[in-house]
């Protein structure tokens, strides 16, 4: 399988997992920190989530694209 493969398989199952309860939960759990719904995504899918930055890690057009298409599964 390839890297590119690998990656998308990876937030296909991670977007199955990891709803917007769990995100709420991750909120309550780091309280005193700021945790950013795009500090979420970073941390759990590891992209980073402005198109501006896209360039600074590899694949993450990929991982954003999967990410967002997601939601409308």
């Amino acid at each position: 399988m390839s890297a590119r493969m690998e990656v998308a398989e990876e937030i296909i199952w991670k977007r199955k997992a990891w709803d917007k309860s769990y995100m709420k939960m991750m909120e309550n759990q780091y309280d005193g920190m700021t945790i950013t719904p795009s500090l979420q995504k970073r941390i759990i899918f590891g992209f980073l989530e402005n198109e501006t930055d896209i360039h600074l890690r590899p694949l993450t057009k990929l991982q954003q694209d999967l990410y967002n298409q997601q939601d409308l599964v």
